[in-house]
Protein backbone atom coordinates (compact mmCIF):
# COMPACT_ATOMS: atom_id res chain seq x y z
CA UNK A 1 0.00 0.00 0.00
CA UNK A 2 2.87 2.69 0.72
CA UNK A 3 4.58 1.74 -2.66
CA UNK A 4 0.90 2.34 -4.30
CA UNK A 5 0.75 5.48 -2.51
CA UNK A 6 4.33 6.90 -2.97
CA UNK A 7 3.39 5.74 -6.82
CA UNK A 8 0.11 7.48 -7.27
CA UNK A 9 0.63 10.51 -4.82
CA UNK A 10 -3.61 9.72 -4.35
CA UNK A 11 -4.75 7.66 -1.39
CA UNK A 12 -8.31 7.04 -2.98
CA UNK A 13 -6.33 5.98 -6.58
CA UNK A 14 -3.76 3.79 -4.33
CA UNK A 15 -6.57 1.99 -2.86
CA UNK A 16 -8.45 1.51 -6.06
CA UNK A 17 -5.01 -0.04 -7.55
CA UNK A 18 -4.59 -2.18 -4.50
CA UNK A 19 -8.37 -3.55 -4.91
CA UNK A 20 -7.62 -4.17 -8.55
CA UNK A 21 -4.33 -5.86 -7.98
CA UNK A 22 -6.09 -8.05 -5.41
CA UNK A 23 -8.93 -8.53 -7.62
CA UNK A 24 -6.33 -9.63 -10.62
CA UNK A 25 -4.69 -12.14 -8.46
CA UNK A 26 -7.63 -14.04 -7.39
CA UNK A 27 -8.93 -14.28 -10.88
CA UNK A 28 -5.21 -15.42 -12.01
CA UNK A 29 -5.27 -17.66 -9.43
CA UNK A 30 -8.49 -18.82 -10.25
CA UNK A 31 -7.64 -19.44 -13.70
CA UNK A 32 -4.54 -21.35 -13.02
CA UNK A 33 -6.02 -23.85 -10.77
CA UNK A 34 -8.80 -24.88 -12.83
CA UNK A 35 -5.75 -24.84 -15.71
CA UNK A 36 -4.11 -27.45 -13.48
CA UNK A 37 -7.46 -29.20 -11.54
CA UNK A 38 -8.67 -30.49 -15.64
CA UNK A 39 -5.73 -32.81 -16.14
CA UNK A 40 -5.60 -33.97 -12.62
CA UNK A 41 -9.56 -35.05 -12.32
CA UNK A 42 -9.14 -36.60 -15.83
CA UNK A 43 -6.17 -38.75 -14.47
CA UNK A 44 -8.21 -39.71 -11.66
CA UNK A 45 -11.18 -40.79 -13.51
CA UNK A 46 -9.01 -43.13 -16.08
CA UNK A 47 -8.14 -45.95 -12.85
CA UNK A 48 -6.70 -46.26 -9.52
CA UNK A 49 -3.40 -47.09 -10.62
CA UNK A 50 -2.51 -44.26 -12.38
CA UNK A 51 -3.84 -41.89 -9.62
CA UNK A 52 -2.13 -43.73 -6.69
CA UNK A 53 0.95 -43.58 -9.07
CA UNK A 54 0.56 -39.71 -9.86
CA UNK A 55 -0.34 -39.61 -5.74
CA UNK A 56 2.87 -41.54 -4.47
CA UNK A 57 5.21 -39.24 -6.60
CA UNK A 58 3.59 -35.78 -6.03
CA UNK A 59 4.23 -36.70 -2.40
CA UNK A 60 7.28 -38.00 -3.05
CA UNK A 61 8.36 -34.98 -4.29
CA UNK A 62 6.78 -32.86 -1.38
CA UNK A 63 8.78 -34.69 0.86
CA UNK A 64 11.87 -34.16 -0.89
CA UNK A 65 11.22 -30.46 -1.61
CA UNK A 66 10.65 -29.96 2.42
CA UNK A 67 13.24 -32.06 3.35
CA UNK A 68 15.87 -30.32 1.40
CA UNK A 69 14.76 -26.89 2.70
CA UNK A 70 14.90 -28.02 6.09
CA UNK A 71 18.16 -29.53 5.40
CA UNK A 72 19.64 -26.25 4.17
CA UNK A 73 18.55 -24.13 7.04
CA UNK A 74 20.04 -26.61 9.72
CA UNK A 75 23.42 -25.99 7.69
CA UNK A 76 22.94 -22.88 7.82
CA UNK A 77 21.93 -22.72 11.64
CA UNK A 78 25.01 -25.02 12.26
CA UNK A 79 22.85 -27.76 13.85
CA UNK A 80 23.99 -30.08 11.08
Amino acid sequence: MVLAITATHSITFSFLYVILFCIGALVGMGILTAIVAMPLSLAGAQGTISNNLFSTITACLCLWTGGTIAFQYLVKLGAY
